[in-house]
């Protein structure tokens, strides 16, 4: 009867799961990393946490038994590392887990757009310097002789439009 309870108590132990998780290359901790500990055979979810801000994760009060511990950031290849938990070990260092980054790099998004030339407000046109080309060290009567150009396209359109 006292070994029966023995062996229950054991059983319901607690471990606790600790580690670091870095980035393979730079050794920069992975800030905010998924780390998930998945029991086997199912991968059913035994306990997960976010990572601190200098890598580190602790998975408090998980009963033994085998496991896998899957690690994933958003840029990185996930790593699956397996784990056998004891009873007799109550802390299970995992040590410091590096992550490869992912083969599939996105390159940055280039947003490009142009600005209205000319805006009516009411009864005012306002002109838009900077939608206008004008050559390098170009003097100011350029820009406005641009603009006389603008406004007078502006008036042939608009009497062609009024004796339609």
């Amino acid at each position: 009867m006292l070994l029966c309870t023995f062996s229950i108590f054991a059983q319901n132990k607690v471990i606790t799961v600790s580690g670091r998780v870095v980035e393979a290359y730079t050794k920069e901790p992975a800030a905010q990393a998924t780390v998930q500990l998945l029991s086997l055979p199912d991968s059913a979810y035994a306990a997960g946490i976010a990572s601190s801000n200098q890598g580190w994760f602790t998975l408090p009060k998980v009963k033994a038994g085998k496991y896998v511990l899957k690690v994933s950031y958003i840029g990185f290849r996930t790593k699956l590392v397996p784990v056998q938990l004891s009873a007799n070990a109550t802390d299970k260092k995992m040590g410091t887990i590096a992550l490869d980054p992912d083969a599939v790099m996105l390159k940055e998004a280039v947003i490009t757009a142009e600005a209205p030339q000319v805006t009516v407000k009411e009864d005012t046109l306002e002109y838009n310097s900077a939608a206008y080309r004008t050559p390098e060290g170009a003097m100011l009567e350029e820009l406005v002789k641009n603009f006389r150009e603008q406004r007078l396209m502006m008036t042939v359109m608009s009497k062609s439009m009024v004796k339609k």
